[in-house]
């Protein structure tokens, strides 16, 4: 399957909805033209209700290219205008992970000229289970396609697993940027605006919702606000991918429901708990669950925000357990290796040695230091800052969680247990994070400020109520092992 036909897909199997009232014109077979401007038509391998995806070769360039041309009773001067924004904006991205735009022709009908990619869409490559490390590895890379493609203005409004190529040589491509719009330049309607009248679309519908030049998107990724008629950005883009990474990772959609109306009720309550099964990493079930929060507000900052939460997932595993002086201990063990009454809560200075002191913050300088970018500097300042506040966080609450189970008496040697742990947990992701950014690339330095914003909260492992109420199966497949 190419690009191309994956752009098509959602068209073939349904005509688009045009809520403006048209419906689609019904038309026989049209024939296949032997040649499109300067390139010469191989096949015909997609189509959809605004034209016909080609598959072609570009004689002066000698390449392959997929052309997706547009109908000429489908171009209002309106859509003309925007389908050329979005080729020119396409155009100025260069990104392994996003498929480009090589050219756009404007005449009797629009034809855009894009990369041709033979594989074939992720939606299909899940219909064989996939492990969480595989699913996890296709995602990231899409997903630093759409945050490139936010970096030049650009919201993709559509995403989903049928809009992600896999490449036959393993590259992951978002495609299908034909939903695309310049970020807040033109929305399903300004707020307080009555949304269109989509109550009869079943949830299921994977067809794109179009009403006269707006796109809004599909049913079962779009965010609430899109729902509600809400201007389109770069976070509802993150809100439809980690729609995505749940049904990829679990099978199932986190928002099941039957009608158009009941999916976005549901979507306004917030995701639903992880299910028991799969196991999958707690930083992945966390990092989707916040890029799934209903109010914008909410989700990460950024898609480079979220992908700095993911990305530590893939890393080579080390046992936290064994890092550091520290060896955390089940069951009462812990309060029983505090000896000597003065001595009992001094160790979380030696707890995070090796993991953020003054050696591992010369590392991560030198890192981030030595990439000749503007904001380098800046970022490094922002990193400490926020490093070094974590970190002194952490050391009262691990003194804290000892004082009050060895010293104050206010709480059992169990609740100290637990606290611990979730300190621990907090320690072992500050740990990886360091790591990363210890030796930082260039693609990690624009992420690096996310990666520290994204820390485990720490106020959760002071919250006693939380962690003794909550008793959920391991979330980590080797702590589950």
């Amino acid at each position: 399957m190419s690009v191309s036909t994956s752009m098509a897909q959602d068209a073939s199997e349904s005509e688009t909805v045009a809520l403006s009232g048209g419906g689609a014109e019904d038309g026989g077979e049209e024939a296949i033209p032997g040649r499109i401007g300067r390139y010469s038509v191989i096949e015909r391998i997609g189509r959809g209700g605004m034209g016909s995806v080609y598959r072609a070769y570009d004689a002066k360039l000698r390449r392959e290219v997929a052309l997706k041309q547009v109908r000429a009773d489908r171009l209002g001067p309106e859509t003309e205008l925007r389908l050329v924004q979005e080729a020119q904006a396409m155009a100025r991205l260069s990104h392994p992970n996003v498929v480009a735009v090589y050219d756009v022709e404007v005449g009797t009908s629009l034809t855009l000229a894009m990369e041709y990619v033979p594989g074939r869409s992720v939606a299909q490559w899940l219909e064989h289970r996939r492990s969480w490390r595989e699913v996890l590895e296709v995602f990231v890379a899409a997903g630093r396609g759409l945050a490139a493609a936010h970096s030049v203005g650009l919201v993709h409004r559509d995403f989903k697993p049928a809009n992600v190529l896999l490449a036959d040589d393993g590259t992951t491509k978002v495609t299908d940027f034909g939903l695309a719009k310049p970020d807040d330049a033109s929305a399903t309607g300004a707020l307080g605006e009555e949304p269109p009248s989509v109550d009869g679309l079943p949830s299921d519908s994977s067809v794109p919702i179009t009403r006269a030049d707006t796109v809004m998107g599909t049913p079962k990724y779009m965010a609430p606000e899109q729902h509600s008629g809400a201007r389109a950005d770069a976070r509802c883009d993150q809100y439809a991918f980690c729609v995505s990474l749940w049904q990829a990772l679990t099978g199932t959609h986190p928002f099941d429901r039957g009608s158009y109306p009941e999916l976005a009720e549901a979507k306004l309550a917030g995701p639903p708990s992880w299910p028991r099964s799969p196991v999958v990493p707690g930083r992945i079930v966390r990092a989707i669950t916040r890029g799934l929060q209903p109010d914008p507000r909410y989700r990460h900052a950024s898609m480079s925000t979220l992908l700095g939460a993911l990305e530590p997932a893939l890393a080579p595993r080390r046992r936290w357990w064994s890092v550091g002086a520290g060896v955390i201990a089940l069951g009462g063990v812990i309060a029983a290796a505090w000896v000597g009454r003065s001595e009992r809560c001094t160790g979380a200075e030696a707890e995070l040695a090796g993991v953020w002191d003054e050696d591992a913050s010369t590392r991560v300088q030198r890192a981030l230091l030595g990439h000749e970018l503007a904001y380098a500097k800046s970022t490094w300042s922002r990193v400490q800052a926020g490093l070094d506040g974590y970190a002194r966080e952490w050391k009262r609450l691990h003194r804290d969680a000892c004082e009050a189970a060895t010293i104050r008496g206010e709480q059992s040697s169990a609740v100290m247990d637990l606290r611990m742990q979730c300190l621990q947990r907090a320690k072992a992701e500050l740990a990886e994070r360091v790591a990363v950014l210890a030796s930082a690339d260039a693609e990690v330095l624009p992420r690096a400020v996310g990666m520290v914003d994204d820390l485990p909260a720490l106020p959760e492992c002071a919250d006693v109520a939380r962690l003794t109420a909550e008793s959920p199966p391991p979330t980590d497949p080797e702590e589950a092992a």
